[in-house]
């Protein structure tokens, strides 16, 4: 193999080195930006903390009343999508965290693994 036959290689994988680099400084500064726009969302113009609340509020309901076995009674909502039960009922694998925390951490575990397969694949 003549060294003229290695260069478009080394180029490749530059060029995917680059492209996953700039995959991950993206999906960093996004999920940083989403964590500052979650920590302050109580300010009026980013909802007056509608989403911390519905996950703590609302779905640590949800959680409570299937971590006892039953179904929220009259309340559909947790059905939707499908197999959400086991999404609500995920933060318990994180025992020393609030179920916000857990929910958050969680959240930004699994976003992260299926970026990482997508970027695989791709």
């Amino acid at each position: 193999m003549s060294a003229f036959q290695s260069v478009p290689r080394a180029l490749a994988r530059a060029s995917t080195r680059h492209r996953l680099l700039a995959l991950t400084a993206a999906w960093l500064l996004s999920r940083a930006l989403m964590l500052w726009l979650l920590a302050h969302n109580t300010v009026p113009l980013l909802g007056r903390g509608a989403v911390a609340r519905e996950v703590w509020k609302l779905y640590q309901h949800w959680y409570a009343v299937l971590s006892h076995g039953a179904f929220p009674a009259h309340d559909t909502l947790w059905q939707y999508p499908p197999g959400a039960g086991v999404v609500l009922l995920s933060p318990a694998l994180l025992p020393g965290l609030t179920y916000f925390q857990a929910f958050v951490a969680l959240t930004l575990a699994f976003d992260a693994v299926i970026t990482l397969a997508l970027a695989g694949v791709g």
